[in-house]
């Protein structure tokens, strides 16, 4: 499946849930939580966003914006909330409540197309995207 024609772009915030579970944090008592609720308030509940085409996807957040191609990707990781893109400069968390239904489904199929290199890169770009 190629890439959606019409570029994805969302804002949202992440959630302290969504959080724990692209980190794979599964507090153990209460004083954990309390612990990982400090370091999520000081570093991740801010205003982010996300746009994604053919050629790759820009993540906005307090520390700047990272721009990546489909290629910089070296792994996917697809939990029940949230989709976590890895590349060698980080790690790029996408919840899926701030998709629609319609658009979670592309995104995940094709970036599981891309993780299993079945789409030629070269054939992604569509002349009239974000980049």
């Amino acid at each position: 499946m190629p890439f959606p024609q019409d570029p994805i772009r969302i804002e949202f915030v992440l959630s302290f849930e969504d959080w724990l579970e692209a980190r794979g944090y599964r507090p153990q008592n209460e004083k954990e939580r309390k612990t990982f609720h400090a370091d999520y308030l000081l570093f991740s509940a801010e205003r982010r966003s996300f746009d994604a085409d053919g050629h790759g996807w820009i993540y906005t957040f307090s520390g700047g914006k990272a721009e990546h191609s489909w290629t910089d990707m070296m792994g996917l990781g697809m939990n029940g909330h949230t989709t976590v893109l890895m590349t060698m400069r980080g790690h790029y968390v996408v919840p899926h409540c701030a998709l629609k239904k319609n658009e979670l489904e592309r995104l995940r199929t094709w970036l599981e197309a891309v993780m299993n290199d079945s789409i030629p890169l070269d054939s992604l770009a569509d002349p009239d995207t974000i980049h």
